[in-house]
């Protein structure tokens, strides 16, 4: 773990280019888990099968928006850079 902060403080794209990969993987989780998961999750919770639609429909409808806003937000907040850290 030090050896990966120092690089990241040696070479800040590198600490850019992990969070990238980190963010990749998270955001591509849940969309294979679910499949895998939901036979035990409506066995588990007792839940009917129709539910999954109902499920997708709220995932959809989040996506739509989040994608809708993303821009107003980027414009809100700005976009993030990364400050290059000094050489010692």
């Amino acid at each position: 773990m030090n050896n990966l902060l120092k690089r990241i403080r040696y070479y800040p794209r590198f600490g850019l280019i992990m969070l990238a990969y980190i963010a990749f993987i998270a955001l591509g989780m849940p969309d294979g888990l679910l499949g895998v998961a939901w036979p035990s999750i409506r066995h588990g919770f007792n839940i009917p099968l129709d539910a999954l639609g109902y499920l997708w429909a709220v995932s959809i409808t989040g996506y739509i928006l989040s994608a809708f806003f993303s821009g107003r937000v980027t414009a809100w907040l700005g976009v993030g850079r990364v400050k290059k850290a000094e050489r010692m």
